[in-house]
């Protein structure tokens, strides 16, 4: 909260790294912000833009606010971004398909998303960068980045949402009632992962999911696990009752310390409510701390 407070009311400038970082007992942050341009081309990456250009101190933990530049009401402005380190033109993406656009607070809305906390461990001295592809050409999305130093936080040093269709530039499985296919195969190993939502279908309700791994028909349940009374404590969302919702709350909002494993098909289904929320789940590899 000190650096809330102290920074917060500080200008931020696109491409701007906050050179004061603030220190609290033996944990550092720092903040920047940057307009990341998709591609003219729907649903194609676009080029990389720096949004810090290195890292003040080893990483643990990234925080994301994000909001539009370009409000379209009515228009599905859906996003994917990614993050890469390394030179200009030479940049190694360490998080992908993040869903980043204006679907995810509500088609029309402007207003800013909660912030996403991503676990994930960066070098010093590495340049961070972000781009991402979209349903309209040249679609906007304004990013503010804060950097939390590693050594408080378990992090990973690969992220993939798992759960897109690239061709959409969104997550493609509403969890229903029934089981949805997110992956017909998991692509690597992952040690575990996060709920993502990319929806406001709500309607200032909530919902809560499974997950699970398996043949169609033959899923098992992998998430959540039963307590000893054989209750089931499902992760969820729960949005706010306004026109155009935003996420208020998702649940468990730190990894899930569950294995996904390669080959694997992967499902979601809706435990409670029938609201058919669009949910995806982030990967999470490589476990660095």
């Amino acid at each position: 909260m000190g650096f809330m407070a102290s920074n917060m009311n500080k200008p931020i400038h696109s491409r701007y790294y906050e050179e004061d970082t603030v220190t609290d007992e033996d944990w550092s942050t720092a903040a920047a912000s940057a307009t990341i341009t998709a591609s003219a081309t729907p649903h194609s990456k676009g080029s990389w833009t720096a949004v810090i250009d290195s890292a003040p101190f080893d990483v643990g933990a990234i925080v994301l606010i994000l909001t539009t530049a370009n409000a379209q009401s009515g228009t599905d402005t859906a996003q994917l971004c990614d993050i890469g380190l390394g030179a200009a033109s030479s940049e190694v993406a360490i998080v992908k398909n993040l869903p980043c656009g204006q679907n995810i607070f509500g088609v029309g809305n402007s207003t800013a998303t909660g912030p996403t906390t991503l676990p994930i461990s960066i070098p010093q001295g590495e340049r961070i960068s972000m781009r991402a592809q979209a349903t309209q050409a040249s679609d906007d999305s304004e990013v503010l980045m804060f950097l939390y130093e590693a050594g408080q936080y378990p992090s990973w040093q690969y992220a993939e949402m798992l759960g897109v269709d690239l061709a959409a530039s969104s997550i493609v499985a509403g969890a229903g009632g029934s089981w949805e296919e997110l992956e017909s195969s998991i692509p690597y190993d992952f040690d575990a992962f996060m709920p993502f939502n990319d929806s406001n279908s709500l309607g200032g309700n909530q919902s809560a999911w499974n997950v699970g791994i398996g043949a169609a028909s033959s899923e098992v349940q992998i998430w959540p696990a039963k307590d000893s009374a054989g209750a089931s404590h499902a992760m969820g969302i729960r949005t706010s009752t306004q026109a155009n919702e935003s996420v208020d709350q998702i649940w468990p909002s730190w990894p899930v310390m569950v294995p996904l494993r390669a080959g694997d098909r992967l499902a979601i289904r809706e435990n409670s409510g029938t609201r058919n929320p669009t949910c995806g789940l982030l990967g999470l590899a490589g476990r660095a701390a």
